[in-house]
């Protein structure tokens, strides 16, 4: 559910980016394309029709701008300048304000929050990873507790409820065996892999454990 929701979200806010974008190609095509600057050719060699020409040229030039790759050298300085030169200073400052009000909405205000939202459900995912993980780890404890109670079950060959001395000193070799055959039905894994202890070790610490002979 989280996978899809952000899917959606991501899809609305790249909808609303492109038509920030295509918005602004029109209007900088009918403003400038098709304006004083139309033949103009730039500082930097670049004429004012190549750039803002037609829609499609004027979309790839915003696109290029709201990258922050050469906007300030490539679009915006050669049109303040060019714009004070044929239009007067007023006009000129008001192409780089244009120019630069469009970065500073696109790239702070829509790019970033397409950016939080992937953090967003970057993290919700996080969460739901844990979750599993720890129920995961839960599940995990339950067996191994079954299986231990399993265990006793077998050690206590009176059934009695009580482990007593005789029973423990002589219950490693059906350690031994209940470790074999949980590692042949669990594709090598076993209880004592679980508790990271051998059948031997585990032996040890029953007879540590029951050393006052209380059963």
């Amino acid at each position: 559910m989280p996978v899809c929701v952000c899917q959606g979200e991501v899809k609305w806010v790249l909808f609303l980016f492109l038509l920030y974008v295509w918005t602004a190609a029109i209007i900088t095509r009918v403003w400038i394309g098709q304006g004083v600057l139309k033949e103009v050719v730039l500082d930097n060699g670049t004429p004012v029709n190549e750039m803002f020409g037609t829609i499609g040229d004027s979309f790839v030039t915003m696109m290029a701008a709201i990258t922050e790759d050469g906007w300030v050298t490539d679009i915006a300085r050669p049109l303040m300048e060019a714009g004070i030169e044929h239009q007067g200073p007023g006009m000129g400052v008001l192409y780089f304000s244009l120019m630069t009000i469009y970065l500073f909405v696109g790239t702070f205000g829509i790019l970033n929050l397409l950016t939080a939202i992937f953090v967003e459900h970057l993290y919700q995912a996080q969460e739901e990873n844990e979750k599993t993980r720890k129920a995961e780890k839960r599940h995990r404890m339950l067996t191994q507790l079954d299986s231990l109670r399993s265990i006793f079950t077998d050690i206590d060959r009176d059934g009695n409820g009580d482990l007593s001395a005789s029973e423990l000193m002589q219950c490693l070799p059906a350690l031994r065996a209940r470790h074999q055959e949980d590692k042949e039905s669990n594709g090598g894994e076993s209880i004592f892999s679980a508790l990271n202890v051998t059948p031997e070790t585990f032996h040890e610490l029953l007879l540590y454990f029951a050393s006052d002979a209380s059963g």
